[in-house]
């Protein structure tokens, strides 16, 4: 049945006038998307896709106890945000990135036994997908100092809140 979805989203667009973008390939987040190349090895690709974004996320959820939370937000999402999915991840005994700090309302906490000085940061917006507001901060280029980082942040619209 998988298999039969993934081609069928491959011919409908040859099908249809009014194409639908294809969320997957818009913005940033379309680098974890891109198919191989090849008909079949497409078609594979396609298929492994939409049967692992399934699996993944309810092996994840079944074993945080957070299943049926995740499966009500599937139908509405109102909580669901990268806060609740870091948890979900941390619960299940995933890896992830350490978390150095979090700005909230203009005011940067970081983190006991972290440093922003030193580290190259990756700044994500807390209700986004698919790095939608994501910022990649080299420390010695982009900023050199909490002050620095704060100038930036102060800068970007996504971020405000």
């Amino acid at each position: 049945v998988v298999m039969v979805w993934a081609a069928w989203k491959r011919v409908k667009p040859l099908l249809i006038k009014d194409k639908e973008a294809d969320w997957m390939m818009a913005g940033p987040g379309r680098v974890f998307f891109i198919s191989p190349e090849g008909r079949i090895a497409t078609w594979l690709w396609d298929s492994y896709l939409e049967l692992s974004q399934m699996l993944g996320v309810f092996l994840m959820c079944q074993k945080s106890g957070q299943l049926d939370l995740a499966c009500e937000h599937s139908m509405y999402d109102r909580l669901t945000d990268k806060d609740f999915w870091r948890d979900v991840m941390e619960e299940s005994g995933m890896r992830i990135p350490k978390e150095l700090a979090r700005l909230e309302e203009g005011k940067l906490t970081v983190r006991p036994k972290c440093q922003l000085e030193g580290n190259d940061i990756v700044a994500k917006v807390t209700d986004s997908y698919l790095g939608i507001g994501d910022k990649f901060l080299t420390h010695g280029q982009e900023f050199t100092t909490q002050e620095s980082f704060l100038k930036i942040a102060s800068e970007e619209k996504a971020w405000v809140g």
